[in-house]
């Protein structure tokens, strides 16, 4: 709002001054407030998104698979490289295909973004039969996480980019909880930054509400 305001007031300014070059004055002015208001309505589009998420619609299915396809979306990155080591013993389970697609999507374009557009990317998929989770890794050798920044990245205030609006990884984090599952990340600075992300396997839910978990 600032560079509204400021605009508007020396248009304001110069216009009771009767200044010579008012014309140009009011057509910088008014660019400048039609920017603004454009950057102002995509953040209330993200948050708007972030705030009415579509509703979770759990069905089972290959999450490997769901994962593989989703690093093809960003062949055109061709100083990207993805390094995939998936688990073949990973059971068969339920998640919403289009959220964990988008899960997916923006933390690799969080990982591009870290490293400038080139580098490497590995993700990896286990299954711990005894906690009967399903863990996914995706680690990058960007410029990695402040550690002061570390506790702020799921906040959809916080944003290192300079455009950003912060909700990328606070819609992953909600995303993520719809599962009834739980993400962290590791990071140092120049070191990458690693997300981990652990999800119960095959969530169901009954007439009652009552959320368990077991394998195919």
């Amino acid at each position: 709002l600032t560079p509204i305001r400021l605009s508007a007031e020396r248009m304001r300014k110069r216009f009771l001054e009767n200044h010579p070059e008012l014309p140009q004055i009011i057509e910088k002015g008014t660019a400048t407030i039609i920017e603004e208001v454009d950057s102002l309505m995509n953040i209330i589009g993200e948050f708007s998104r972030f705030a009415r998420l579509p509703e979770t619609k759990l069905e089972p299915g290959d999450l490997n698979l769901k994962i593989s396809n989703c690093t093809d979306f960003f062949n055109a990155h061709e100083n990207v490289h993805f390094h995939l080591s998936l688990d073949e013993n990973l059971p068969s389970m339920m998640f919403d295909k289009t959220l964990i697609r988008q899960v997916m999507i923006n933390l690799f374009q969080n990982a591009i973004d870290s490293m400038g557009g080139a580098g490497n990317i590995w993700i990896k998929t286990s299954f711990d039969r005894e906690k009967m989770l399903v863990r996914i890794s995706i680690k990058d050798d960007g410029a990695g996480i402040r550690e002061e920044d570390l506790p702020k990245i799921f906040d959809p205030t916080f944003s290192s980019k300079e455009h950003g609006t912060g909700l990328g990884l606070a819609i992953v984090e909600k995303i993520v909880f719809e599962h009834k599952g739980r993400i962290r990340c590791n990071s140092r600075p120049h070191q990458g930054a690693e997300f981990i992300i652990e999800l119960p396997v095959l969530v169901k839910e009954d007439s009652d509400g009552k959320v368990s978990c077991g394998l195919n």
